[in-house]
């Protein structure tokens, strides 16, 4: 694994427990809000954003020839996961 992938591999690793943390904050709130008691968590489902595909591609395959340059800030990625928890309730 070359040390882009790892270091990719390792901020997903920490969205994702990121993700995890507030959806149970949040949860937690909602459910003090609403008078339940969360019980335990019976399903977890994950969403997440791969690699942008580049517009060149898209703009090849439909016959447009020029393309404007898109700017990049050399070094800044985005990870992106969303986690949604589902718990019992009384």
């Amino acid at each position: 694994m070359s040390k882009k992938e790892q270091e990719k591999k390792e901020l997903q690793e920490k969205a994702r427990t990121d993700a995890v943390r507030e959806a149970k904050e949040k949860a937690q709130s909602l459910a003090d809000a609403a008078g339940i008691k969360l019980g335990r968590i019976v399903d977890v489902q994950e969403s997440s954003f791969g690699e942008p595909i580049p517009m060149r591609a898209f703009a090849l395959d439909s016959g447009k020839e020029q393309i404007e340059p898109t700017n990049l800030t050399p070094g800044e990625n985005t990870v992106s996961i969303t986690i949604t928890l589902s718990y019992e309730t009384y």
